[in-house]
């Protein structure tokens, strides 16, 4: 009787055995991931709601799209360079600005500009003005700043040969000496030539003949000793005076000075004015906060900005009195401009005046003014 119930147990036994062995590989696939060709229905959660799709993969692709671009948004940007490209543009302007801002400073003429400069030309301030010419021997040499400066005498090789210098130490090669002379230190022969001191005698400048016919030059050759003074046209030497420039045309104009020269005086500069004979420089509120400034004759008032009052040179806030009455000056307000009062000192202008009355009489009250 127990062999009969064991064998239909063992049957069974080996019934579960050939149901395992179909349904373990299947199984074993799907935990190792190994792909048995069967397709598996769509789990729920990955199916889209509308179309019963697989959004498994469409998710991942999507992550991978939206992170691509997050990743290119770590670089800077191209509206981060037109920022930086605005400030500084913004940096450039504040820069262009400041130097319009900037006030020019003002030149002074030098009025002495032509005691060591000739010819016209732009003075120290860039003026334009005329210093006259050079004294004899001398040219004015424009490149080098408008100063006198040494001229080559053309007619230096009359009765000279060889190789010399001349009255500006330049070097020189004179002509040979005709036939029948020879050349002997710079003469040719038949003529000891005399010394530029026994030829110039007491003329102090400028030039003249030797007893051999030859140009020689007085003073330092041919200028004045004095290199501030002028040789004239006279062979004398003059000291330029030129103060006029500081008195009679101190704002510009023209003269002869006592050496014959023609002289033009700078003019003002272009921020002053010509006040009684001399440059001034008019008032302006960018010389003081508020108040009055008085130059050249005239007076400005600087005022300060509204709400606020002028005292001691500095803008300060109008405080009326915190009641709102009129004793400004004992609780530490201040009237303003047209309050009545009864004290200068409740007044914030400090002045406490009659008013006029319509028909002209002193019976208008008393005001801030």
């Amino acid at each position: 009787m127990l062999r009969e119930v064991r064998r239909p147990f063992r049957r069974a036994g080996v019934a579960l055995l050939w149901v395992a062995a179909s349904v373990l590989p299947a199984s074993c696939a799907k935990i190792w991931g190994i792909d048995d060709g069967i397709p598996f229905p769509p789990d729920s959660s990955t199916l889209d709601a509308n179309q019963g799709q697989d959004v498994t993969t469409q998710d991942s692709a999507v992550e991978a799209q939206s992170d691509a671009p997050n990743d290119a948004t770590d670089a800077p940007d191209a509206g981060d360079a037109l920022d930086a490209a605005d400030a500084s543009d913004v940096s450039d302007a504040s820069d262009a600005s400041d130097a319009l801002d900037a006030a020019p400073e003002a030149c002074t003429p030098d009025l002495n500009w032509c005691e060591t400069h000739c010819g016209q030309g732009p003075d120290n301030c860039g003026i334009v003005v005329g210093c006259g010419q050079c004294g004899a021997g001398q040219v004015c040499a424009v490149d080098a700043g408008n100063v006198c400066a040494c001229q080559s005498d053309p007619t230096f090789c009359n009765n000279r040969c060889g190789s010399l210098f001349d009255n500006c130490d330049a070097s020189v090669t004179c002509p040979d000496c005709p036939t029948h002379q020879t050349c002997n230190a710079g003469t040719c022969s038949g003529c000891t030539p005399e010394g530029s001191d026994a030829a110039c005698g007491n003329q102090p400048c400028g030039s003249t003949t030797n007893n051999c016919g030859q140009t020689v030059y007085c003073g330092n050759g041919g200028s004045c000793a004095n290199s501030q003074e002028f040789c004239t046209d006279a062979s004398a030497c003059c000291l330029p005076d030129n103060s006029a420039c500081q008195t009679t045309f101190a704002c510009g104009g023209s003269f002869v000075n006592n050496c014959g020269q023609n002289i033009t005086c700078p003019s003002c500069a272009i921020n002053q004015i010509c006040f009684q004979g001399a440059c001034c420089t008019p008032p302006s509120c960018a010389e003081v906060v508020c108040g009055t400034v008085t130059a050249c004759g005239s007076t400005v008032q600087c005022l300060c900005p509204g709400g606020q009052q002028c005292s001691a040179g500095a803008c300060i806030p109008i405080n009326p009195p915190p009641d709102g009455g009129q004793d400004g000056g004992a609780d530490g307000g201040c009237l303003s401009l047209g309050s009545p009062c009864s004290i200068s000192s409740q007044c914030c202008s400090d002045s406490c005046g009659v008013t006029a009355s319509p028909d002209g009489g002193g019976g208008g009250g008393r005001t801030c003014q």
